[in-house]
């Protein structure tokens, strides 16, 4: 290439004018410093590019996971959008592996103990529909019976085809075939027996009641006395008693009440507000607060003490 007087070039970039400097770029030395500094830069904003998409790769990727740690860390009380547990004061009662006192869900979205429908959840129980079916097996009631939830001696089970006599019902056997009468189990009718027990803790157990050696769970029968002239019957429900594992955890402002539970070597609480508090009574719930003076309801008392 040849140049003309007063111009000079590097590869295809031509300086016209007087005499342009050429000493700094034909020096190689100059040209490496220079071609370094370009690499130099070229490989930090590289690097910048690679940290931001390194930075916004952990943010999407650890953000989920957080939001998932942070939800299955947390009670659920639904079974799909529509359907919640019906007494929701007891956080710590729900349908995900994190509440301490686990209910399931059906297929239709139905809060269930095992196979039964839940009805209501108070305090001390959980009442669970236990409707009438001739041919459901025994192992059925297995589900009543948990670390945290057992039928308690308010009920009355109803068993078909025992081998050996189920032990004697506390409810009147009059009232027991008053209810049951109309059930068309076929010749089967006349192999009915109710099972019900007492003992101090409260609840029926659960090897007593496989002794009976029965084939069929047909119903249940939950009072609310028993061997009294006022029986009121809750026909096809069955009263679990509920609790919670370990010691005594209830808030300051609440008593505690210590369970036996049926199983063997597992304690028990319950909590409960004292006089003039509102809540659950549980440190794992929402404790208690001072209840709230509520004038209506003060001006009927003071109508009922005249």
């Amino acid at each position: 290439m040849h140049l003309l007087h007063g111009q000079s070039s590097i590869g295809s970039v031509k300086f016209s004018g007087p005499a342009a400097p050429t000493a700094g770029f034909n020096d190689s030395n100059s040209q490496r410093a220079c071609a370094a500094q370009l690499m130099k830069w070229r490989v930090s904003c590289t690097e910048m590019i690679c940290k931001t998409r390194l930075l916004l790769f952990l943010a999407l990727s650890i953000l989920p996971m957080y939001v998932i740690a942070h939800s299955s860390s947390k009670c659920h009380q639904e079974c799909g959008h529509n359907k919640t547990v019906k007494h929701r004061r007891f956080p710590f009662i729900g349908t995900s592996s994190a509440c301490q006192i686990r209910l399931n869900c059906s297929t239709d979205g139905d809060i269930m103990v095992g196979e039964f429908p839940v009805r209501s959840i108070f305090p001390e129980s959980i009442l669970v529909n236990l409707e009438v079916r001739c041919n459901r097996s025994i192992k059925s009631l297995d589900h009543l019976f948990n670390t945290n939830y057992a039928p308690t001696t308010r009920n009355g089970i109803l068993l078909k085809h025992c081998k050996s006599p189920a032990s004697t019902c506390t409810i009147p056997t009059t009232k027991v075939n008053t209810h049951f009468e109309s059930i068309d189990c076929g010749s089967d009718n006349y192999s009915i027996s109710c099972y019900s027990e007492e003992h101090e803790n409260g609840f029926l157990s659960q090897a007593n009641v496989s002794k009976s050696h029965c084939q069929y769970l047909l119903s249940s029968i939950s009072v609310d006395a028993f061997n009294t002239s006022s029986v009121v019957l809750d026909v096809g429900i069955v009263q679990l008693g509920w609790w919670l594992l370990g010691e005594c955890k209830c808030h300051q402002e609440a008593t505690c009440t210590e369970i036996q539970t049926p199983v063997a070597g597992q304690q028990g609480f319950r909590c409960k507000c004292r006089d003039g508090f509102d809540g659950d009574g549980y440190q794992a719930g929402v404790g208690c607060r001072k209840g709230e003076f509520r004038l209506p309801e003060f001006l009927n008392f003071l109508h009922l003490i005249r």
